[in-house]
């Protein structure tokens, strides 16, 4: 019983970051070719990779509402900067995925880079 006790007290009082608490700490194309874009808050961190000529991307967060997974480019409809900022992807089943806050300068990497997946908003 006081474990269950434990556990639901540490599940309620781990905060759930939202896309808007994380900002850009990075933003590159490697050597690769890959866009790689870095977020943190804190001790929390994500990030994101997307491969253009591997045709996949990756992601990887810190917190425990994120987990590390991997799409195919097929899979998705296109990526994009919200109004306020917000760096996006959009899957073709219509389920989105926030990333985090991008700088103007990484903007203009990302749409050069992911060329026809990148749909402004």
């Amino acid at each position: 019983m006081k474990l269950a006790f434990l556990s639901f007290l540490l599940l309620i009082s781990v905060k759930s970051l939202a896309a808007e608490d994380f900002v850009q700490s990075g933003c590159e194309v490697i050597e690769s070719g890959a866009l790689v874009l870095r977020f943190s808050n804190g001790n929390a961190s994500r990030r994101v990779s997307v491969s253009i000529k591997g045709g996949f991307m990756t992601f990887k967060g810190t917190t425990l509402k994120d987990l590390k997974w991997a799409r195919k480019l097929e899979k998705i409809k296109s990526f994009g900067v919200k109004e306020n900022s917000i760096f996006y992807v959009v899957f073709k089943n219509g389920r989105e995925f926030e990333f985090g806050v991008v700088t103007d300068a990484c903007t203009g990497v990302i749409k050069s880079n992911l060329n026809e997946l990148y749909i402004p908003s």
